[in-house]
């Protein structure tokens, strides 16, 4: 706790990191609206008629596969940017604390650091490590998509044609895909922090995360 606080005290940029991470899930926040109001505003207007009524029943239908696959696609990059945020400031986060802990320590004991040195972890991400970045971040955003997709046809499977065969190797798939969710998350969470440490890729950094992580339990 000691340590903690006195890196807060020495690196005073690390405060300003959560206030840039809103602001940045705020204007992908804005930009998904901005893209989302004009697919939502060309919904195919349908009339049908009502059971024994003069008006019509007024309702609103996707324009297509291909209207509905645009949406879907809007949405998937809005989480991927959102993850891409997180890992972003995560990255900027170690590599500050990585300068703490190796700064030299002049007469009086004191750390010599840079008075922005989350700033320079935000330009050492983006210009060194932006793909091993958006990597980690597509793979935590794609496996809660893949469950999604595991779970639509097993709920199908039990309310429509129930099939044990089906079941069993759907549940399977699902039970993997969702051990492997909280694994990709944590081992991305850890390769972050190895990356800005080591300067390595995404894969080699989960790699050498990973296999800290059992040595150590």
């Amino acid at each position: 706790l000691e340590v903690t606080c006195d890196a807060l005290w020495t690196l005073p940029s690390l405060w300003l990191v959560p206030l840039f991470r809103s602001a940045a899930s705020v204007g992908v926040l804005l930009a998904l609206f901005a893209v989302l109001l004009p697919l939502c505003s060309v919904l195919v207007h349908v009339a049908a008629p009502s059971d024994g009524a003069h008006d019509a029943v007024r309702e609103w239908q996707l324009g297509g596969v291909p209207h509905a696959c645009a949406l879907m696609l809007v949405i998937f990059v809005a989480c991927w940017l959102f993850a891409f945020v997180g890992g972003l400031s995560q990255f900027a986060v170690a590599y500050a604390l990585a300068d703490y802990y190796c700064a030299p320590c002049d007469l009086d004991g004191d750390k010599e650091l840079p008075c922005c040195a989350a700033a320079m972890g935000f330009r050492v991400a983006v210009t060194c490590h932006i793909g091993s970045i958006a990597l980690g971040s597509l793979m935590v955003v794609t496996l809660p998509v893949v469950q999604l997709l595991l779970r639509l046809p097993r709920q199908k499977n039990l309310l429509e044609e129930y099939n044990d065969v089906a079941f069993c190797m759907l549940s399977c798939c699902s039970c993997a895909i969702d051990r492997c969710d909280s694994a990709v998350e944590l081992f991305s969470r850890n390769a972050y922090i190895d990356m800005a440490v080591s300067a390595t890729g995404f894969c080699e950094s989960a790699r050498q995360a990973s296999d800290r992580i059992v040595r150590r339990g």
